[in-house]
């Protein structure tokens, strides 16, 4: 070959080598450009719902986690109960114990009931950011991640990029999703670790040809302990990963990647339940029971098609006929029995099918039957091979992007999603009022607003719904005799119960708060 011929080829392969970064650069740019489209919209929609989002100390597992991050960011694990002296020996130690937190080992001691993964990332933040601002930026940063972790799952997978970005559009409109990203609550946060563990582990396999390396495994088998740090019930999701992962190297890594963390977090509750395997919740297996799976079964199929396009039921077992390779298979069998181990387990929970909401406990397997559902399309859009697989692809995305928009459009009102922020700040507005305007040696019964006091106030609180019957007058009495001034802050609805228990016949209306109004407690004469 002469020189010049060889010239000439260097200077093509150059041209075309340009032509083709350039063309790849235009797209990656374009695609960027519409995840930060999509990012703004999704954060501007949390924002409009949210009515000036922001995160408040507001019933128990909001308030709960936020008390147990402010002991954490203090160095602490427990608190001292703020229990009267002179009521001691009158009242039991739970009649003085907020909403969030439950008996320690020690006497007079409270240790939070929530799992410490949340509440330690809202502490860190609050190194930087303050208490105001730490919580916060934790909330928006995890809602903010949830679509972007969600593409890079559904890319790993084989997804088309379209199809990928429907995928976050249906998991991101979702009435649940929403919900969780509304509130300091674990389900979210939850959804976005695990979904992490799973992005990390698909790409370990693909690096590692199918077979991520123990290294390659540490990665993803920590964010998966992360998961479970926030929720001890995350590790339903480890068979699944396993699964996909299919092979020993990578078990074996992932045993040592989550070791750390499991011994880390064993010893947080074995110092403060008394056992590594107890939690703040208590025996909640004994809670468990076979009799509530049907209508919890029956709440599912009446409540999942409201919040997610109810093609995302069918499109799993489409793809188990219909996808080719082995592995996409298996990977497709793991993220089925993600979604069954999780939904199975929760089946049995007596509070799963109570109300929507509680579909919340599912938003963790949420991202698992999405992207099966995605594998699915993807499945059939690779069969219309030759036949315009691109348009078909295209509309598929649209179709689903639209359905999941239309139906938070539909259910968003309805649901009263845009109610939470105004709801939530009553707990906060009440809380600082009661901190800066009663006396400090001042005693304020609740039930529901028990947490946010403890975190906005130093009163006592005297949690009302605790009380035995006939101790209420006696431990009001000995509070006023010590010159402690008896409060109750209570919505309407608990009113009756709070009179009832505490025995008194005068109540002088001091303040509301949008229904949650604080009362004067007068002994009887």
């Amino acid at each position: 070959m002469s020189l010049a011929h060889r010239e000439t080829r260097r200077a093509a392969d150059v041209s075309a080598f340009r032509e083709t970064w350039s063309a790849w650069g235009v797209r990656r740019r374009g695609w960027a450009l519409a995840a930060a489209a999509a990012l703004c919209v999704w954060i501007a929609w949390v924002g409009a719902i949210g009515s000036r989002f922001e995160v408040v100390a507001g019933g128990a597992d909001s308030s709960g986690y936020l008390n147990g991050a402010r002991l954490l960011a203090a160095g602490r694990a427990s608190t001292d109960l703020r229990l009267p002296e002179e009521v001691r020996g009158v009242a039991r130690p739970n009649e003085f114990m907020p909403l969030g937190f439950t008996l320690g080992r020690r006497e007079g001691e409270a240790v939070p009931t929530y799992p410490p993964g949340l509440p330690l990332q809202f502490a860190l933040a609050a190194v930087v950011f303050g208490w105001n601002g730490g919580p916060w930026v934790v909330s928006l940063a995890l809602a903010a991640l949830l679509p972007l972790l969600m593409v890079r799952a559904a890319r790993e997978l084989g997804v088309s990029r379209p199809l990928a970005w429907a995928g976050a559009v249906v998991l991101m409109a979702s009435p649940v999703t929403l919900f969780g990203a509304l509130q300091p609550l674990s389900d979210l946060p939850a959804a976005v670790w695990s979904l992490g563990a799973l992005s990390a582990a698909l790409r370990a396999t693909r690096r590692e040809a199918g077979c991520s390396s123990g290294g390659a495994s540490l990665g993803w088998s920590m964010t998966c302990g992360v998961a479970v740090a926030i929720r001890p019930t995350s590790a339903l999701i480890i068979p699944a990963l396993v699964l996909i992962l299919g092979c020993w190297r990578g078990w074996l890594g992932a045993a040592l990647g989550g070791l750390p963390g499991a011994l880390a977090l064993g010893a947080y509750q074995g110092a403060l339940y008394g056992h590594p395997l107890a939690t703040g919740y208590g025996n909640i297996l004994a809670a468990l029971g076979p009799e509530w799976i049907g209508i919890t079964v029956r709440s599912y199929a009446e409540w999942l098609p409201r919040v997610l396009p109810g093609v995302v039921g069918v499109l799993p077992v489409v793809g188990v006929f219909f996808l080719r390779e082995p592995e996409r298979r298996r990977r497709m069998l793991g993220l089925i029995v993600w979604v069954v181990t999780v939904a199975g387990f929760y089946a049995t929970y007596p509070v799963t099918h109570e109300v929507w909401w509680c579909l919340r406990f599912l938003l963790p397997a949420f991202p698992a039957l999405v992207l099966a559902a995605l594998l699915g399309a993807q499945a059939l859009v690779e069969r219309t091979e030759g036949k315009g697989p691109m348009r078909w692809g295209m509309a598929g995305a649209l179709t689903l992007a639209l359905w999941a928009v239309a139906l938070s459009w539909l259910w968003v009102p309805r649901l009263h999603l845009t109610a939470i922020g105004p709801a939530e700040r009553v707990y906060r507005d009440a809380g600082r009022w009661v901190a800066g305007n009663l006396p400090p040696q001042a005693v304020v019964s609740s039930f529901a607003a028990s947490g946010a006091l403890y975190y906005y106030s130093p009163m006592s609180t005297l949690r009302f719904d605790d009380l035995r019957p006939g101790a209420g007058p006696e431990i009001v009495r000995r509070l006023h005799a010590a010159g402690r001034p008896v409060f109750a802050l209570v919505f309407e609805a608990e009113r009756p119960s709070a009179q009832e228990r505490l025995g008194v016949g005068r109540w002088v209306a001091v303040r509301n708060w949008g229904g949650l109004q604080l009362w004067r407690v007068e002994p009887d004469a």
